[in-house]
């Protein structure tokens, strides 16, 4: 379960109904072990975001990953093994750690996204078309 409260006075707070619902469930789980994963609460990502990733990056990048020849054992590259790639080398934060996109706030996105771009650019000398641009709207050739 997920609890949202707040630090004050290096002291974790949550509303009233809350510390209810949250010591029931910790009763719950008497002689179990558990894990508390307390983390900065982040405005989650935005269909806007996913949705310039999945029109354009990914496909930009993959297009032009099969022109340059890319393979795995033999089979020119697939777009799912180009998301694989690019959540490798452009998604690492905190310590390295890679993140996945579905937990992902507005700012991780942002980053991944210039991550993506930065590494398109750098390591197939392939230019990704601007958000909301005439590009955008339509991706057709490998750069």
């Amino acid at each position: 379960m997920k609890f949202h409260g707040e630090i004050q006075d290096g002291k974790l707070l949550f509303p009233a109904w809350q510390w209810r619902l949250r010591n029931r469930h910790l009763r719950s789980l008497e002689g179990k072990k558990v894990v508390d994963d307390i983390r900065e609460d982040h405005k989650p990502k935005t269909s806007q975001q996913m949705g310039y990733y999945h029109a354009v990056v990914l496909p930009t990048v993959h297009k032009q990953l099969v022109a340059d020849g890319h393979e795995v054992m033999g089979v020119p590259i697939s777009e799912d093994m180009t998301d694989k790639i690019l959540k490798h080398q452009c998604a690492q934060f905190d310590w390295g750690k890679i993140m996945n996109k579905r937990d992902m706030s507005v700012k991780h996105a942002s980053h991944f996204l210039d991550n993506c771009i930065r590494w398109a650019n750098d390591m197939l000398n392939c230019r990704i078309p601007e958000p909301n641009g005439a590009e955008a709207k339509s991706v057709e050739g490998v750069q």
